[in-house]
């Protein structure tokens, strides 16, 4: 066939348009026409069944749809395909990559971005081919009607989401521990784990029974929205605690209890603190000796009282204080002025 190319063709332009089956498409780029294989060599090409490929495998997708995206295949820090943006597979038009991992220092199967320099970026995403193990660069999305992410695990294995400092664990959520199934719903319960600085574990603050629903805290409350533990209520409830000097400023743990409040003759002032207690507060007062017991507050604390009585009647006389609002109390009991 004979070809006659236009006589003032424009860059890029195509010919012969449309394609004829069995004759090269030519590319005018500005100064003559050139075919794929005058661009790149024939020697990157495999003309047949048998043949030894020198170079990477390039696909030219200007028949499809953009005019400016090549793959190329293998050859680059080990095998993978290589998106380009330009005219010529050159570094400086790399966009992606899907790294096959076939040397000792590229041995995962890896997404590779470049930015619009063709400058290496990251890897989004890495898969381990030791361990399976997948490692995403950003943050994962899930877009989805019902979204849910799922965790399929064998039995009395733990099914755990860590998260790091560093190299060291901080906090893990275990959805499913490693306690026997032994039937009956027995087993795989809920629990957060705490890490010290350097990654040991701690301790479990907090745990769910899978069977009974029970939910456990590792320790009673120090501070004022702390949760209560069953013990510490129990305790709070019975516990005496002796108040055997001049002067004491209430803390966390006096609440629900009962003051016995004994320093022989001499009398005795017990100061109520702000923003240490919770609403709903009650503590016991007693006299047990002769020494007077009376209640102050410290600053921003309100009392009420009858008559504004703020001190106990006599010796083994009782009196209750009992947190109304943020920093108010209320007075009662045998108490006088």
């Amino acid at each position: 066939m004979a070809l006659d190319f236009p006589a003032a063709p424009t860059l890029n332009q195509k010919y012969p348009t449309p394609a004829v089956p069995g004759v090269p498409t030519y590319t005018w780029d500005g100064q003559k026409w050139t075919t794929k294989s005058d661009a790149i060599g024939a020697s990157a090409y495999v003309a047949k069944t048998g043949d030894v490929m020198t170079g990477p495998l390039m696909i030219d997708s200007v028949e499809v749809e953009n005019p400016l995206a090549w793959i190329g295949l293998g050859g680059k820090d080990g095998a993978g395909v290589w998106s380009y943006d330009g005219v010529t597979s050159t570094d400086a038009n790399l966009r992606w990559g899907l790294g096959l991992g076939n040397n000792a220092t590229y041995d995962a199967f890896t997404v590779e971005r470049y930015n619009d320099a063709g400058g290496f970026v990251d890897f989004p995403l890495t898969i381990s081919r030791a361990s399976g193990s997948t490692t995403l660069k950003g943050d994962l999305y899930i877009n989805n009607a019902d979204p849910a992410l799922f965790f399929s695990k064998p039995v009395n294995a733990p099914a755990v989401i860590y998260t790091y400092v560093g190299a060291n664990p901080r906090w893990a959520v275990v959805v499913g521990d490693t306690n026997p199934e032994s039937g009956a719903d027995v087993g795989c319960n809920f629990i957060i784990s705490r890490y010290s600085d350097t990654g040991v574990w701690l301790g479990a603050p907090f745990f769910i029974d899978r069977k009974t629903g029970q939910v456990l805290v590792e320790a009673a409350p120090t501070t004022a929205l702390g949760v209560a533990t069953k013990s510490y209520v129990d305790a709070g409830t019975r516990q005496t605690v002796g108040v055997n000097i001049a002067a004491y400023t209430l803390v966390l743990a006096d609440a629900g209890k009962v003051l016995w409040g004994d320093f022989g003759t001499t009398a005795i002032t017990i100061t109520i603190p702000p923003n240490v207690f919770p609403l709903g507060t009650q503590i016991e007062i007693i006299q047990a000796n002769t020494g007077q017991v009376t209640i102050a507050t410290g600053a921003g604390v309100s009392l009420m009282s009858e008559g504004n009585k703020r001190k106990s009647y006599a010796q083994y006389a009782g009196m209750t204080i009992i947190q109304m609002a943020a920093n108010t109390w209320w007075l009662g009991g045998n108490i006088t002025a």
